[in-house]
Formats: C-alpha cells, sequence, structure tokens
C-alpha cells in the first residue's frame, strides 16, 4: 500500500507541474502577443511623429527659399534701377 500512495503522490506531483507549466507557456504566448502589438503601436506612433516633422523640415525650408526669393527680387530691382 505505501508503494501505491508513493505512485500517487508522484502521479498527482507530476500533474500539478506539468499543469503549471502549460500555464506559464499560455501566459508567455500571451506576454508575447502584448509585446508585439505594443511594438506595432509604437512603430505607428514613431511613423507619425517623423511625418510631423518631415513636414515641420519642410515647411521652414520652403520658408526660408521664399525669404531668399524675396531679397533676390527685392535686390534685382534695386539693381535694375541703379542701371
Amino acid at each position: 500500500m505505501q508503494a501505491a500512495e508513493m505512485l500517487e503522490n508522484y502521479r498527482k506531483v507530476a500533474v500539478e507541474q506539468l499543469g503549471t507549466k502549460d500555464e506559464q507557456l499560455t501566459n508567455l504566448q500571451n506576454k508575447m502577443v502584448e509585446m508585439g502589438e505594443a511594438f506595432e503601436n509604437y512603430k505607428i506612433a514613431a511613423n507619425a511623429s517623423i511625418k510631423e516633422v518631415t513636414e515641420t523640415c519642410e515647411q521652414k525650408v520652403q520658408e526660408q527659399k521664399d525669404q531668399i526669393q524675396g531679397v533676390f527680387e527685392k535686390m534685382s530691382r534695386k539693381w535694375s534701377k541703379m542701371t
């Protein structure tokens, strides 16, 4: 009877540990899915920020071009008056 009890105890421990391992694997898989979703959200946010910065830079470059063009035209008019 004692051997049968020991075997039963070993079986119970094994079943419990296997259940725990299954739970751990499920939790790990869920965490991996969460991390994947978080990474995708990060990529979306990063791309939006890059687009915003790019648009701002392009706008500033265009403003500088316009300003330079205005100065050039002003100088051209003055030069024309001088000649």
